[in-house]
């Protein structure tokens, strides 16, 4: 890759395709791809790798002391009594578990819609 290339990654910030570009030509050439296939592909891959990198400055610009995501939450050290607020009314609300006692007189006197 010639310098005058490289300028042109960085300065329209396709890090991904700089770094990736021998591995992606490889892959092409391995794969048979047609040229619109590589560009697909390489759009993809910075695509993803863009989307990633969004998501984490996101989690640090939050500055949240505890870095979870949905897979590392622990639902299991929350609050037992959870509350559901009816998008319709927000003067209803409903306990989350279905198997309380509260949960089943909350729907006493409701009307259905």
């Amino acid at each position: 890759m010639d310098e005058q290339f490289t300028q042109m990654l960085k300065y329209l910030r396709l890090s991904g395709l700089l770094s990736n570009w021998d591995r992606y030509l490889s892959i092409a050439q391995k794969g048979n791809y047609s040229h619109t296939r590589l560009l697909e592909y390489v759009v993809e891959q910075e695509y993803n790798l863009k989307k990633e990198n969004a998501r984490k400055m996101r989690i640090t610009r939050a500055r949240i002391p505890e870095k979870y995501v949905i897979e590392t939450f622990p639902f299991d050290r929350q609050p037992q009594k959870l509350v559901i607020t009816d998008l319709g009314d927000p003067s209803v609300s409903l306990p989350m578990n279905p198997k309380s006692k509260d949960f089943e007189a909350s729907f006493r006197g409701t009307e259905i819609r």
